[in-house]
């Protein structure tokens, strides 16, 4: 009676393995690991004073977190061209940091701009893959920039519109039909800002 119980454990013992070496095939693709998963969607998520800069796959409901995400000041927020993310860090600072995304659609540091002190990078309107406008909140202006070599190349001056003081605070713009309009968040503002895009003037 035992040497049959053995035999049947061993016979059990075999059929298990065996069924586990056939679905172990060494042709078999590998599942892809999170890092794979294609990144469709970059996003900003704020917790107490700070602000995260990540991506995500896809829309069906799933859980995020923040371990390879970048971390920058509560404030800042993101502006996207094709491959190319900028993230002015707003009120809270003078720099805009650049990020290109990568075979999967991750982000990936790609340099920093330094504005003036106190400039506070805020919205910013691309006209093409390679230029966009920044305002500059503290500044009372919008810079143009080479969003590829990170080079201020022209200034606008909003400063004739600033009412009490020397700065009209420009803040979202939109460009449509060859103008970019843009609204100042002074309070008591008479004026909505109209620059030209081919003269770069107000």
């Amino acid at each position: 009676m035992r040497t049959t119980t053995l035999k049947n454990i061993a016979f059990s013992a075999m059929l298990v393995g065996s069924i586990g070496l056939t679905s172990c095939d060494k042709n078999d693709d590998p599942k892809p690991t999170p890092n794979d998963v294609l990144q469709h969607f970059a996003f900003v998520h704020y917790v107490d004073k700070s602000a995260y800069v990540g991506t995500f796959g896809d829309l069906t409901p799933q859980a995020t977190d923040n371990k390879k995400a970048f971390e920058f000041g509560f404030g800042c927020y993101l502006f996207a061209k094709g491959n190319t993310v900028l993230v002015p860090e707003g009120k809270f600072g003078d720099k805009v940091h650049k990020f290109t995304r990568g075979v999967h659609g991750e982000l990936q540091k790609a340099g920093t701009m330094t504005f003036e002190q106190m400039a506070q990078p805020g919205e910013i309107n691309f006209i093409d893959e390679q230029r966009a406008y920044v305002a500059l909140h503290g500044r009372g202006k919008i810079a143009l920039i080479n969003t590829a070599t990170l080079q201020k190349e022209d200034e606008i001056d909003l400063s004739p519109y600033a009412v009490q003081d020397n700065n009209p605070d420009p803040g979202c713009n939109v460009i449509r039909d060859g103008k970019m309009y843009v609204a100042l968040n002074q309070l008591n503002s008479p004026h909505t800002s109209v620059p030209g895009l081919g003269t770069d003037k107000p």
